[in-house]
């Protein structure tokens, strides 16, 4: 019995490790997307170290099962672009007079940073193999795009307190909204666009995420040229 009890120990702590371990990295990558778009302005530089990492994790384990825990084998990003979050630890025993060995478990979670992918956002259309001209369109919108880094299409994501988010007007002058999605759970940060108008508690959220799909030019339809970048030869 207390061997079965010392191994749905071992099993519940990898399992709660590892998925904050994941959700971690998806936050990371996201801000990999900020850091690398927005230049030296942007405040998401210091989410991509393992202070923030390691105390992101430690947050939301609310367990006194785990001891040692360490992310210094992790890096942010690698040389390609990846967000590799490895983590070492070991598991405190679920019965009090009976110890586990101090081996140390590991564990990885590996995520592509939000950067694009190589060669993208060249200010003219890129051109097929077969020399047709290539455009950018997003999953609903009306216009296409020549360049990937046009403002229209871009996201600048800021975080905010939300007496900074009662305060801030986005582009258009609007105020900012709850996220239908997110924007119901409270948060010490929130999450906000200048283009949008919409207030959200976690990076995670699916508001915050653009599909954006390379079509040829000869297939946009009825589409119309983005009037930012859409007139560039």
């Amino acid at each position: 019995m207390l061997a079965l009890m010392q191994y749905l120990e071992v099993i519940r702590a990898a399992s709660v490790q590892g998925s904050l371990l994941s959700r971690t990295a998806q936050e990371m990558a996201v801000a990999a997307y900020t850091t690398e778009y927005t230049g030296e302005e942007s405040p998401f530089p210091a989410l991509l170290n393992a202070g923030y990492a390691l105390a992101r994790i430690e947050s939301e384990a609310r367990s006194d099962r785990i001891r040692n825990r360490n992310i210094l084998l992790s890096s942010f990003p690698d040389e390609n672009k990846n967000i590799d979050l490895v983590m070492t630890y070991q598991i405190k025993s679920a019965v009090g007079m009976v110890s586990l060995p101090g081996y140390f478990w590991v564990q990885r979670a590996c995520v592509r940073s939000w950067t694009g992918r190589e060669g993208s956002g060249e200010a003219s259309a890129d051109t097929g193999e077969d020399g047709s001209s290539h455009v950018y369109v997003t999953e609903h919108g009306t216009v296409y795009h020549r360049d990937l880094n046009c403002k229209y299409i871009r996201l600048s994501i800021r975080p905010a307190s939300m007496e900074q988010v009662k305060a801030a007007r986005n582009n258009n002058g609007e105020i900012y909204h709850k996220c239908e999605y997110c924007g119901g759970k409270e948060s010490g940060v929130y999450y906000i666009t200048d283009d949008g108008n919409r207030y959200h508690t976690s990076l995670e959220c699916s508001a915050l995420k653009r599909t954006i799909q390379e079509v040829p030019l000869s297939e946009t339809g009825s589409l119309r040229p983005c009037s930012h970048c859409g007139g560039v030869h």
